[in-house]
């Protein structure tokens, strides 16, 4: 298995497993410091349940495009959100964007699923316009994010989310200086300024 078909099995049912917490998402939508009018790339958006939050901060005006590799998810966030952005099935390790193109790019509840982590890192950098940024976010703090993943005893057992230092590196290597947001059991977020 892979992490396409993992995920594309799970898209039906992945609203459920558990309900979004709409109070979180909007925590952190209120920290990506969206402005009308900004250029906005999710990557692995899955279902898309952030969608109407970064819709709302970048306004009728901004571009709003969302991605995910598992066509299921997609299919279930057109479904839902068709009206509010730009989705299409793509792998983060090779966006289909030109060079430069967002002011924003967000990455809610995917990267420990991300094999190449770095890979990732430069590809999404590498769409941001200069002085753009790239949040990681969750809704839980990394701890319970990786203990979650590694009780489940399934594909994604192993599929973390890098200590501290290791998500500083990354960014380092990445053309990227990683400020900290928010780091707690609550939430993590962790912002990647392009250099």
């Amino acid at each position: 298995m892979d992490h396409k078909t993992f995920f594309n099995n799970l898209a039906a049912e992945w609203d459920n497993m558990p309900k979004p917490d709409q109070k979180k998402l909007a925590h952190i939508a209120a920290r990506l410091q969206l402005q009308p009018g900004q250029a906005v790339l999710d990557v692995g958006t899955g279902t898309g349940v952030l969608l109407p939050f970064l819709r709302e901060g970048i306004g009728p005006d901004g571009t709003l495009v969302a991605v995910d590799i598992a066509d299921r998810m997609i299919a279930r966030a057109s479904e839902k959100y068709a009206g509010l952005a730009r989705l299409q099935t793509a792998d983060v390790a090779a966006l289909p964007f030109e060079d430069g193109t967002f002011d924003r790019v967000v990455c809610y509840s995917a990267f420990p699923h991300f094999l190449d982590k770095l890979a990732a890192l430069r590809e999404m950098a590498r769409v941001l316009k200069p002085a753009g940024s790239i949040f990681v976010a969750h809704s839980e703090g990394r701890e319970h994010i990786n203990h979650f993943h590694h009780s489940l005893k399934s594909f994604v057992s192993q599929d973390q989310l890098p200590d501290d230092g290791e998500m500083r590196r990354l960014g380092m290597a990445a053309g990227c200086q990683a400020e900290f947001v928010e780091n707690s059991q609550e939430y993590y977020i962790l912002q990647f300024r392009k250099e």
